[in-house]
């Protein structure tokens, strides 16, 4: 008799008779076709479906043994909960699947607390600026299609378009909740902006890197290189596991990446950074002939972090992802935070950054050179003329600077 007849006939009882005896045959079968990955595979899940489903689950689950977070923690936790699901049954012995119960203990984690919020039918990102934000391990995976060699088990959504079935890089994945969505916290950013392949410059997540001069970069990374999220984001140390679960570091990220004013520059502050960049070659100049100057000789007023003058992502005006950090870098006397490139690797910067005015004198100036009246010229640095707003009094004009 089919199974659904079955269950009209027998009413609420006979239907919940089906549905387990449903369960258990799948768990007797073979994986559905179209359907792969470790979760359907005996020699890891001996009950196959049946290691995670059952006739009567939990309250607003899709029949589950227990809530979604708790029931991956199950062959997702410590050896104490691994060992438990290999006695009940649900677990392969020989199986050792990655402990991520370890990196959201993390000081830094996605709010896995607030899985309940999860709906099975819910779309992202959020279209209401009022919809609670969360996060539950089904917002990333996809647990009967798994796998990187299954991209489309996801639905991923593209830079500034609309979403789309499956996703081709990592980052499709993470605009899901860190693009265009309503809900967004209010200092948190639309990174999907950032890395848009129309910017001046951002770090190569959707495609290949531009052809250009990055001296720094350290093999196997060539300009061309294409990066994941999980290269810069995720867990720390050696049991980080793949995957942005947890870590130690602010922003989830892999390594330390310090970008306090003033920390001393060593290869622990910025780890992170190291990862793909010499840091010989930082200190050396090649990239700019002052990254040393900024980095380590600034005195009394202590060093610069890369975050003064750089972003993580991307900058849609300037190249080599400046973007200027305005906790730090403040307008100079004449309103004015800007930079501009004047060839490979150089450019003129009219900002004031720890005290210091960094105007710049160049050939064909028509008005005269002028310091700051209340700033120090930064070391080596001439000025650059400017008009003189209505209402300023004009400085003493200087002697002219020694060469």
């Amino acid at each position: 008799m089919p199974p659904l007849l079955t269950a009209a006939r027998l009413g609420l009882a006979g239907a919940a008779w089906a549905v387990a005896t449903l369960l258990w045959a799948s768990a007797a079968a073979a994986a559905p076709p179209g359907y792969s990955g470790a979760h359907l595979e005996r020699t890891k899940l001996p009950r196959l479906c049946g290691s995670c489903h059952r006739g009567h689950g939990a309250s607003r689950s899709a029949m589950l043994a227990a809530a979604a977070e708790r029931l991956c923690y199950r062959c997702h936790g410590g050896s104490a909960a691994r060992a438990q699901a290999v006695k009940d049954g649900v677990l392969a012995r020989t199986a050792q699947p990655a402990d991520v119960a370890a990196d959201f203990a993390k000081p830094y984690r996605h709010p896995i607390e607030r899985a309940s919020l999860h709906r099975t039918r819910e779309r992202l990102p959020e279209r209401g600026a009022a919809t609670p934000r969360h996060a539950a391990c089904p917002d990333c995976h996809n647990p009967h299609v798994a796998g990187p060699s299954e991209p489309r088990s996801i639905l991923g959504l593209r830079a500034r378009r609309s979403p789309l079935p499956g996703v081709a890089t990592e980052a499709e994945l993470c605009f899901r909740c860190h693009g265009p969505t309503a809900s967004r916290a209010a200092r948190a950013v639309d990174v999907s902006r950032q890395v848009d392949l129309r910017n001046a410059s951002a770090h190569a997540v959707l495609a290949p890197g531009r052809p250009g001069r990055v001296p720094s970069l350290v093999l196997p990374w060539t300009p061309s290189s294409i990066l994941a999220c999980t290269d810069c984001h995720g867990g720390d140390g050696d049991a980080g596991r793949r995957g942005v679960h947890g870590s130690s570091y602010q922003h989830l990220l892999r390594e330390r990446y310090a970008t306090q004013d003033g920390a001393p520059e060593s290869a622990a502050a910025y780890a992170l950074c190291y990862r793909c960049h010499s840091r010989r070659s930082i200190l050396g100049n090649e990239s700019f002939r002052y990254h040393s100057r900024h980095l380590l000789n600034l005195g009394a007023r202590g060093p610069a972090s890369c975050r003064a003058c750089h972003t993580a992502h991307g900058s849609a005006r300037n190249p080599a992802l400046i973007e200027f950090d305005r906790a730090v870098v403040l307008p100079d006397r004449y309103g004015r935070t800007s930079y501009q490139p004047t060839g490979a690797v150089g450019g003129l910067c009219r900002l004031s950054c720890h005290g210091v005015e960094h105007p710049v004198a160049r050939a064909g100036d028509i008005a005269p050179r002028m310091p700051s009246p209340r700033l120090p010229l930064a070391p080596g640095l001439e000025v650059e003329p400017m008009p003189v707003r209505p209402g300023l009094q004009p400085p003493v004009r200087p002697s002219p600077l020694r060469r």
